[in-house]
């Protein structure tokens, strides 16, 4: 950094320090949770991971704490079979997906309640919530419709928020290259049944090129109440992010900016152990102000886009457990609406946008969605077994059931083997139905995209070793793609292709180096690698998303202790990715010609020093500084180096 961007960046880093001591901190030593012991949601109801007849992967509180990560879409980026395609770094925007699908076919939950947006799956992960306050994430590879439903379509990802289990205060401070700054406070109490928590978090950048500056504001409030069979958990998130979006969407504008509210509530309350009732409900709005022009606007620019989503979801599950049989039956209500001067049909009389002076909104949507479904497992010695069928009413297409069976075999104390057959679908996105530009044209008639997936593995889990292999084969109809049909044509639409089948393979160790070989510095190793390969039987298209994924993903990790009071942490992360973008050329504003994805390998690293209450940290990624493209004609950053502190007090 130049001696100018050191000194606004010492400058800045002493008035957050200031603010910052005013607020105790502390953030609480994670306990140490076997694997094999904890409770994963591929089901209705809740089974041990060891018995789960699927392939789900569970990233731990710890696991977090030790990688060189800074957001959730950096952390996942690591994760056997996920594609996490930036646009924007450090949580500004991330498109997650699994197994060869899109961003739109992966359902995202917080604490079990899905957070998709209707609008657009870009938003789906504007989330409240910072790493610290996760306990878990589960990824379920492949779809999950019959326990999730709709949009579960290649996989779903849980994000579990950590329950607070003594009194405690947090403070963190870092900062690093291009002005970054993240700073934050938590606070958690618990008394008796009652316990609950309240967390704040800053983070900003000038950003790493041009228009790539950001800010956000996360704060995320919950409460719990348990009492013998009773519990009760009520939960509140605020997210406020504002960025500059360059080349985000179209690199024909490249000067584009983004601007994003979030707020959402949700709540569940659940009684009684063999038979058990559990209600559950949310609430999300999201704002979105989109500027295609930051600055200078042409002539014809008719303004900025104005987006509200509103999503409303209730759903009630009731389940008994028999001697080797638990059974659960259940129904879910969700409404889905927009306004918008963009998206959806014309409103009779034109409504103000909120809190933005110039907007108003022409155009409406909406659309309900209910289901009710019925699952059995049954698990007797070795054999587990788990069925279920989901039927979804919607209000602007026909009813669909999803069926699903999943079956597993201990064949020995450490070797299970496992298969699945599911059945999935995903509705269009109101972008994909109703957003017109001049790079974009839209398409009411689109129809729901449907898939059957099978899949067979074999796992292995002892203390020191776990480890998963697993074939999958999903049969996709109607997969909704935004497509061209040469590469100098400007304008993409939306279609349903014919038929796109997927082919894959994944693999996964993860070894406990400490207790195989006491007296050495390494803790924990994890490997992975996901190979994919797609086909389409379709018309001539070029496509912009269903045939751009990951054909080869190798990811390395490994952690330990230099001595007691230092720990370091180091990943790799090999991405090939199939596919093709659009080359384009800024100085004539003009497509180029189509280009193949380069494949590249990243490096990140991680110190950390604690001493009693007190830890310091640095980290880098993209140690080696390569060039990193997810989605062509977008700048990513080379190296970023950064370093923090935190401070831990308990009650």
């Amino acid at each position: 950094m130049k001696q100018t961007e050191v000194s606004a960046l010492l400058k800045k880093l002493t008035l957050h320090t200031l603010l910052l001591s005013l607020t105790l901190k502390v953030t609480a030593q994670t306990d140490t949770v076997l694997l094999h012991e904890v409770l994963v949601t591929s089901t209705r109801t809740p089974i041990v991971y060891q018995d789960a007849a699927r392939l789900v992967t569970v990233i731990t509180a710890k696991d977090i704490e030790k990688l060189p990560t800074t957001s959730l879409n950096e952390l996942l980026e690591n994760v056997l079979g996920v594609d996490s395609r930036q646009r924007g770094v450090h949580g500004i925007q991330s498109d997650l997906s699994l197994r060869g699908g899109n961003f739109e076919q992966t359902l995202i939950l917080i604490n079990g309640q899905k957070i998709n947006d209707p609008q657009t799956g870009h938003h789906s992960m504007n989330i409240p919530v910072e790493l610290s306050e996760i306990e878990r994430i589960e990824v379920l590879h492949g779809p999950g419709a019959r326990v999730f439903g709709g949009n579960a379509f290649a996989g779903v990802i849980n994000i579990i928020t950590t329950q607070p289990k003594r009194n405690q205060a947090t403070v963190h401070l870092s900062a690093g290259q291009y002005g970054l700054l993240n700073s934050g406070a938590q606070v958690s109490a618990k008394k008796g049944n009652f316990q609950g928590s309240a967390a704040f978090n800053h983070k900003s950048s000038e950003g790493y090129t041009e228009n790539t500056d950001f800010a956000i504001n996360n704060v995320f409030i919950q409460s719990g109440y348990q009492h013998q069979l009773l519990e009760v958990y009520l939960m509140g998130g605020y997210t406020d992010k504002s960025f500059g979006a360059q080349s985000f969407y179209t690199p024909k504008f490249p000067n584009q900016f983004e601007d994003i509210r979030v707020k959402l509530a949700g709540f569940e309350l659940s009684y009684g152990q063999q038979t058990k009732i559990s209600v559950r409900g949310m609430i999300r709005r999201h704002h979105d102000r989109f500027e295609l022009f930051r600055d200078s606007a042409p002539t014809w620019y008719q303004g900025h886009n104005y987006h509200m989503t509103d999503v409303y979801s209730m759903d009630a599950n009731l389940s008994h457990k028999w001697k080797s049989f638990t059974t659960s039956i259940g129904a879910e209500f969700r409404n889905e609406s927009i306004l918008s001067n963009v998206l959806g049909t014309d409103l009779s009389s034109p409504r103000p946008v909120p809190r933005e002076p110039n907007g108003i909104f022409t155009k409406s949507a909406s659309r309900s969605i209910g289901s009710i479904f019925l699952e059995q497992m049954f698990h007797k010695n070795r054999l587990f077994f788990s069925g279920g069928a989901l039927l979804n009413y919607y209000s602007d297409y026909n009813n669909q059931t999803f069926l699903g069976l999943d079956g597993a075999l201990k064949i020995t104390e450490p070797i299970s083997v496992y298969c699945s057959v599911n059945q999935s679908l995903r509705l269009p996105s109101y972008t994909e139905l109703y957003y017109k530009s001049p790079t974009n044209l839209n398409n009411t008639n689109l129809k729901p995209e449907k898939a059957l997936t099978t899949e067979i593995g074999i796992k292995y889990q002892t203390l020191p070793m776990q480890t998963s292999v697993s074939v999958f084969h999903r049969w996709g109809t109607d997969i909704i793609d935004w497509v061209k049909t040469s590469p100098t044509e400007s304008v993409w639409q939306t279609v349903n292709f014919t038929k796109i089948n997927t082919l894959g393979t994944e693999f996964t160790t993860q070894i406990n180096l400490k207790s195989m070989i006491e007296y050495q510095p390494f803790n924990n190793l994890t490997i992975s690698y996901a190979w994919i390969e797609s086909s389409k039987y379709s018309e001539n298209y070029i496509s912009y998303y269903a045939l751009d994924y990951l054909k080869h993903n190798l990811s390395a990790s490994i952690s330990g202790k230099i001595f007691n009071s230092m720990g370091f942490a180091f990943q790799a992360n090999y991405r090939h990715r199939a596919g093709t973008y659009t080359l384009w050329n800024f100085e004539t504003n003009s497509p180029i010609d189509e280009k193949s994805y380069k494949p590249f390998t990243t490096f990140d690293i991680k110190l950390n020093y604690t001493w009693k209450q007190f830890e310091i940290f640095g980290q880098i990624n993209n140690l080696t500084n390569v060039t990193v493209i997810d989605y062509g004609n977008i700048p990513q950053p080379g190296r970023w180096i950064q370093a923090g502190m935190r401070i831990r007090l308990t009650a």
